[in-house]
């Protein structure tokens, strides 16, 4: 708020200039940098509506100076920061178009400015940040090709910079966030392979900085980031043990952070992130109770964040993700009460974000997968009328998906895991018929989702479980009440 007045008098000043002695390049520039200034900092304080107003008004006065007085370097370069500025803004309203049409102007004056102007390192570099942005871009929408096109260029002119101009800390650090990124667009695209390499690279360059400039929290905290991909990948490539060192070195960095720098929402949150993936691998490793234990710190942390910084749809969200996953452990432990209560508190959480923020495809998703575990454990618990309350709410939320945010993998994914549930529920009722008819959804909704995604392992084997349930609905057993075991993965 401070800094909000300072910059808000020297706006002031700067128009007082303007209006007393006249327009001149030099006015004109010194307005659209305090403007910028301001647009910062409601943008730190999440006035984003205003932060825009600001930049745009700074990039009328940037065009201005193009058009009045004609093209420098400087004023080329002044005009794809505000640019890129909107860019930012829009993208975090969810703007994507619009977005990428303001990174998009943006990378083409910075060509214009190698073109016309020569390469420095400056300009080098405003290149590869634009063809960044726009990759963000790109991935967001699922133009995955785009956006492995534009990060490979971006990666190629931080390799031209180290290669031209030497090494400095900000180069280094360049070149690993693009391995970075080239690495998730590679795993995005189903090839873990060159997204193991990718990330491995990145984090010898995160090493890199450290021995030889030092740590820093930036360094440690990149580090960190690079030890968690890669143990994202190798969980994803089946090797679990390989997955836990990586995240546990990950974890003690965190820790190391916290320790030596001070807590920080976003170091609380990291280390909560590391506690998380140790549960999961110790969940699949069979090692509940460790698992147990690290979700639970995770969640320790959570409401930590919450108490101390006040509550935001992240923090409430990640909140409800730890309830969920020990509520997982709970059940897989046969603590049913316990689970039941942990699911419950992920539930309320995540009612309060759909009231409080309006619905997203990922909160009618988070929602769906706390139906589907709340009617999984009624199952469990032989309440069949409560599991098909829990399963007819998870398939108006897909239906909600379906008809907001398209025929997603999402939204068939719920509305599949759904329509299973819904038979098992009926069928512990004995409505057969009905049964049989949620049953054959669900096979078909499966067939789809195999056709779309037919890498992965889960949709075949959903899809055969809901053929041996609809045979056992068929002919059933003489005297039997017995159905197949409900071991299908559910929605993640």
């Amino acid at each position: 708020d401070a800094a909000r007045a300072a910059y808000g008098e020297s706006e002031s000043l700067c128009r007082r200039l303007l209006d007393d002695f006249g327009p001149t390049p030099e006015r004109l520039r010194d307005l659209s940098v305090s403007l910028n200034n301001l647009g910062n900092i409601d943008a730190a304080l999440g006035r984003l509506d205003a932060a825009r107003t600001a930049y745009g008004e700074s990039e009328s006065l940037r065009r201005r100076l193009l058009d009045d007085f004609g093209p420098t370097p400087e004023r080329l370069r002044d005009l794809s920061v505000s640019l890129n500025y909107l860019g930012n803004i829009d993208a975090t309203l969810g703007r994507l178009d619009a977005a990428r049409a303001a990174y998009g102007e943006s990378e083409s004056l910075r060509r214009r400015l190698l073109d016309d102007f020569g390469p420095t390192p400056e300009r080098l570099r405003d290149l590869s940040v634009s063809l960044d942005k726009l990759g963000n871009i790109d991935a967001a929408l699922g133009r995955l090709d785009a956006a492995r096109a534009a990060y490979g260029e971006s990666e190629s002119l931080c390799r031209r910079l180290l290669d031209d101009f030497g090494p400095t800390p900000e180069r280094l650090r360049d070149l690993s966030v693009s391995q970075e990124r080239l690495g998730d667009i590679d795993a995005a695209l189903g090839h873990p392979d060159a997204a193991r390499a990718a990330y491995g690279e990145s984090e010898s360059l995160c090493r890199h900085l450290l021995d030889d400039f030092g740590p820093t929290p930036e360094r440690l905290r990149d580090l960190s980031v690079s030890l968690d991909k890669l143990g994202d990948i190798d969980t994803d490539l089946g090797h679990p043990d390989a997955a836990r060192a990586a995240y546990g070195e990950s974890e003690s960095l965190r820790r190391r952070l916290l320790d030596d720098f001070g807590p920080t929402p976003e170091r609380l949150r990291d280390l909560s992130v590391s506690l998380d993936k140790l549960g999961d691998i110790d969940a699949a490793l069979g090692r509940l109770d460790a698992a147990r234990a690290a979700y639970g710190e995770s969640e320790s942390l959570r409401f930590r964040l919450l108490d101390d910084f006040g509550p935001t749809p992240e923090r409430l969200r990640d909140l409800s993700v730890s309830q969920e996953r020990l509520g997982d452990i709970d059940a897989a432990l046969g603590r049913l009460d316990a689970a039941r209560a942990a699911y419950g508190e992920s539930e309320s959480l995540r009612r309060r974000l759909l009231d409080d923020f309006g619905p997203t495809p990922e909160r009618l998703r988070d929602q769906g997968i706390i139906m589907e575990r709340l009617g999984k454990l009624a199952l469990q618990e032989q309440r069949p009328a409560d599991a098909q309350r829990h399963f007819a709410e998870e398939r108006a939320l897909a239906r909600q998906l379906a008809d907001t945010h398209g025929e997603t993998v999402m939204a068939l994914e719920i509305a599949a895991y759904g329509a299973l549930g819904m038979a098992r529920a009926l069928a512990q009722q004995t409505q057969a018929d009905e049964a049989a008819a949620a049953c054959q959804e669900a096979v078909a909704l499966y067939e789809r989702l195999t056709l779309a995604r037919p890498d992965d392992p889960r949709y075949p084997q959903a899809r055969d479980k809901a053929c041996q349930l609809l045979e056992a609905l068929a002919h059933p057993a003489p005297g039997s009440a017995h159905l197949p075991d409900d071991d299908a993965s559910g929605p993640t």
